[in-house]
């Protein structure tokens, strides 16, 4: 468990710190500039210091295997769903093309980075290190869930909660789809359409604003529907997922 603080611990300190530098340089030079523009900056210079914190300390395995075609969309129907929204909303919305282009390769950023540190580093560790698939989930999950209390510094501590309460169960489909698909891009790409319709649909809002209990009693009862059926059809790829992870 060593290692896994280790690597939250990190994530949290990287977003802070980078976070506060670009917030700092946006209003000292007083550049005109938009929440997900820099978001968009921030990501690519986590993405780069993830990466080199795996490749020279860390090094630990991520999954990228082949996946039957069949199968893949099945598990990609998600993504595509929500893919599909964000579409439809900018259309709808009238969003500009060039910002749309801003949303979706923001969003890829996030889904990357993200899913990298919880699905790649901290489930996939556990699961290397011998803990079982039932606990390196629940883990990756719950972290997964407070990493975005991170929001409470520009935003209403219960809506904040609130996000967090409905992210945890978000957290385990995607654990289940990297671990049933056995390839980490699935769970990025699921990752980022979620957040490509969330920008799409609230002009690049990257704030926890608008939740509500009801809300994430809904969500959860959809996560729900989701995550049982995967859990109970994924024997043989969790097996798979071990071996491979563990070699």
């Amino acid at each position: 468990m060593k290692y896994v603080f280790q690597v939250f611990a990190l994530t949290l300190a990287g977003l802070l710190v980078v976070g506060t530098i670009l917030h700092t340089v946006v209003t000292v030079f007083k550049v005109e500039t938009t929440l997900v523009q820099v978001l968009f900056v921030e990501e690519i210079l986590l993405i780069g210091l993830i990466l080199l914190l795996n490749r020279y300390w860390w090094k630990e395995k991520l999954l990228f295997e082949k996946y039957s075609v069949g199968k893949s969309i099945g598990l990609l129907a998600y993504a595509g769903a929500y893919a599909l929204l964000a579409i439809g909303g900018a259309i709808v919305k009238g969003r500009p093309l060039g910002l749309v282009f801003l949303y979706l390769t923001t969003a890829l950023c996030v889904g990357f980075f993200e899913e990298y540190v919880f699905r790649g580093l901290i489930l996939g560790g556990l699961i290397a290190r011998g803990k079982s698939i039932a606990f390196a989930i629940v883990v990756s999950s719950v972290l997964f869930g407070l990493l975005h209390g991170i929001n409470v510094l520009h935003n209403n501590p219960m809506q904040v909660l609130l996000q967090m309460l409905y992210v945890i169960p978000m957290g385990i489909l995607f654990a289940l789809i990297y671990l049933k698909s056995n390839n980490l891009l699935y769970v990025m790409i699921t990752h980022a359409m979620v957040d490509f319709s969330a920008f799409t649909l609230s002009n690049g809002s990257v704030n926890s604003s608008g939740q509500t209990i009801q809300g994430v009693f809904v969500l959860s009862l959809f996560f729900a529907t989701l995550i049982i059926p995967f859990w109970l059809t994924g024997k043989t790829q969790f097996a798979k997922f071990r071996e491979r992870i563990q070699k």
